[in-house]
């Protein structure tokens, strides 16, 4: 069972990458440095130098009419290095699949990671339709949600071969109660990032982005203090009784981290570099959210 543990851990780690690295690819705008799918400028490596490229590569790579970019080696290079990390993570995902498959784990916990290997076969194919669609804010929200699906799944499986305590039942009613509120706030959030991206594609300036997504923000915002406050109140709440436990403490750290880059980028503009880790923090707050249901409803409720 350790040894599917460990496989479920890297996983975990990969998939965090992956958002990362796709984190660092819309900041930068370098969604479209690689044109076509899956090679990039029709190369399995891609080139360093447009010397390297054909006279006609803008209309030759030209992807559904979308037209291609001037070749950008930055660009390019980092959206290679993205595709690079989710073949990585997938091979990964099987690793680990194949190590529930021939474990002694729980039958549950085999199906789980079997899924998450068919969400990741499937997450391969979604990040194709992403290029053809030039990405389309409707396809890069749909290719985001599969990613958290595939960690949700994975966390799933790993906690169902009991590797992990368990939290007392009583604290179910929070653990839904704050299920939902990730839901509604990672709605929300979605919402902001396509208004974004809509004001990104007209052109206009970083400073004009919040004006730009209107209410619509203020909302967004409005209800991550909503939460942190509530995140906030279970710690102390846990650190009264005794321990706070690790799920609990991952959670009010992610929750400090993505509050404080909200705050960085309302008032600095949105600064690239916070926009990605504004997005893992935010996706792992979703999952310690995840995991702390998934303890209180599994396993040993009398541990904590």
């Amino acid at each position: 069972m350790q040894r599917f543990v460990r496989w479920g851990v890297a996983c975990w780690v990969m998939v965090g990458l992956v958002v990362l690295a796709g984190g660092v690819v819309r900041a930068t705008g370098a969604g479209m440095g690689c044109p076509d799918w899956p090679k990039c400028f029709g190369l399995w490596i891609p080139p360093t130098d447009v010397s390297s490229l054909p006279p006609d590569y803008q209309t030759r790579y030209n992807v559904h009419g979308h037209g291609v970019e001037p070749f950008n080696v930055y660009k390019t290079w980092t959206e290679y290095i993205n595709r690079l990390l989710g073949a990585a993570s997938g091979l990964v995902v099987l690793g680990f699949a194949g190590t529930g498959l021939f474990s002694g784990v729980a039958s549950r916990a085999k199906r789980a990671a079997v899924v998450s290997l068919v969400l990741m076969a499937f997450q391969g194919w979604l990040g194709s339709k992403v290029v053809d669609s030039n990405l389309a804010p409707v396809m890069v929200t749909v290719h985001m949600v599969v990613a958290l699906t595939i960690i949700l799944t994975l966390m799933t499986a790993v906690h169902w071969a009991r590797a992990f305590p368990a939290i007392e039942r009583r604290y179910f009613r929070h653990a839904l109660a704050l299920t939902a509120m990730i839901f509604v706030q990672t709605v929300l959030g979605t919402r902001v990032r396509e208004a974004v991206d809509v004001q990104t594609f007209a052109g206009a300036e970083r400073a004009a982005w919040i004006k730009g997504v209107g209410a619509l923000f203020y909302v967004h915002r409005s209800f991550s203090v909503l939460m942190a406050g509530y995140v906030l109140f279970l710690a102390w709440r846990f650190r009264r009784e005794g321990k706070i436990p690790t799920t609990v403490a991952v959670m009010t750290a992610a929750t400090l981290f993505a509050s404080v880059l909200g705050a960085v980028m309302y008032y600095a503009d949105f600064p690239a570099w916070a926009q990605p880790l504004h997005l893992v923090s935010a996706t792992a707050l979703a999952a310690s959210i995840f995991y702390f249901l998934l303890q209180t409803t599994h396993g040993d409720n009398d541990a904590r």
